[in-house]
């Protein structure tokens, strides 16, 4: 099914060059025709989310989306090709990302939300163009306006992403007339 398989507690995922299967363990009783009609209609709205190409039974199949890391990831790893605007990028489309969520919604389905309810660092990769997208598409659901959107993990990723800065801000100086960050000069002593 897949030139790599990554077995999981929940499911099993299988890797080929340009799709990727996600085998789910058990049913999943939010995935039904009317689920995979609202995820296209917000992939349309905004296609930072990854693509799915088909649903059967219990196997979603989507894009392959060629990343260099999870913000997960970024987040724990020194960057050495860090600066505070690819940051702030990143940010900027975290914080849109969730926006939209909640736009289409609003716009589109009027008496219910449709979001990633499991929207965390590690299931946002930034691709080849610095760019973010939203992976693990079974995490989307409908939730009637007076249900629980559950944004801790949104906030806590937020807050993860903002102390980013701190690792790298004793490392780099601002130059003002040039209006970038370039590296500080170490100190041999």
């Amino acid at each position: 099914m897949g030139n790599e398989i990554i077995e999981r507690k929940r499911n099993t995922i299988y890797v080929n060059d340009d799709i990727v299967k996600k085998k789910k363990h058990e049913k999943n009783n939010e995935i039904d025709d009317e689920w995979a009609i609202i995820y296209e209609r917000l992939y349309n709205y905004d296609n930072r989310i990854v693509k799915i190409y088909d649903i059967t039974d219990n196997i979603i199949t989507m894009e392959k989306v060629d990343y260099k890391y999870s913000l997960n990831y970024y987040v724990k790893e020194y960057d050495s090709d860090y600066n505070h605007d690819k940051l702030n990028k990143y940010i900027a489309q975290y914080l849109d990302i969730w926006n939209n969520f909640f736009q289409f919604s609003l716009n589109h389905l009027k008496t219910h939300y449709f979001f990633h309810a499991d929207y965390k660092l590690s299931n946002v990769v930034v691709d080849i163009n610095d760019n973010l997208k939203v992976i693990d598409p079974d995490s989307f659901k409908r939730e009637n306006f007076f249900g629980e959107i559950e944004p801790g993990k949104y906030f806590e990723s937020i807050m993860r992403l903002g102390e980013c800065r701190r690792f790298y801000k004793n490392d780099y100086d601002h130059d003002l007339e040039k209006d970038i960050w370039i590296p500080k000069k170490k100190s041999l002593y």
